[in-house]
């Protein structure tokens, strides 16, 4: 029996849509509210208060605490692995609540990129010098992604020669001995 051209692009769309976010457990994945971005948190936080979102950004800043660590992050968009996308305009900030029981996969350091689902729980102005304001994340789960994952992704690894170019080679061939005897 042959495989029909349907079957095949079921499987391959299938492979396609799992590998896009999976990394997220699939119970927090059928909760997320994936219609709802930054600015709508920004213009309305109340109304979308105990909701779960999926948002990215990069770590400004990092602050300890005794139950809880609090990070700031710039928000970046989000390409279709989940991955934040570094360049480009960003959206403002949000404050994410780190409680000691989120599994961490690394510890967290400024300027290090990461995926968030949290739970919407409030706003705080941040020390951004505007009147926006910054809405509060609980997470439920994290994502840290590292720079070399960056520069696999971004940086070509061409960047040599002529493909079909071949040098000479060298041929280093032993100095012939003397015989004394002769």
């Amino acid at each position: 029996m042959y495989p029909t051209f349907g079957g095949l692009v079921l499987l391959v769309l299938s492979l396609v849509v799992s590998g896009c976010v999976g990394f997220i457990p699939p119970e927090l994945r059928e909760k997320i509210q994936w219609e709802v971005g930054l600015r709508n948190l920004q213009q309305d936080v109340e109304t979308h208060k105990g909701q779960l979102v999926l948002v990215g950004g990069e770590i400004l800043d990092v602050r300890g605490g005794l139950d809880e660590d609090t990070v700031e992050v710039l928000h970046r968009p989000l390409d279709a692995s989940s991955r934040p996308i570094l360049t480009g305009e960003s959206e403002g900030r949000f404050v994410v609540r780190l409680s000691k029981e989120v599994p961490l996969e690394s510890s967290y350091r400024e300027g290090q990129p990461l995926t968030v689902v949290g739970e919407i729980t409030g706003e705080i102005k941040t020390r951004a010098g505007k009147d926006i304001p910054s809405p509060i994340l609980m997470a439920r789960y994290l994502r840290f992604w590292s720079t070399t994952d960056y520069t696999a992704r971004s940086a070509p690894t061409y960047y040599s020669r002529d493909p079909y170019f071949y040098p000479r080679r060298l041929l280093l061939r032993p100095k012939r001995l003397r015989n004394p005897w002769s």
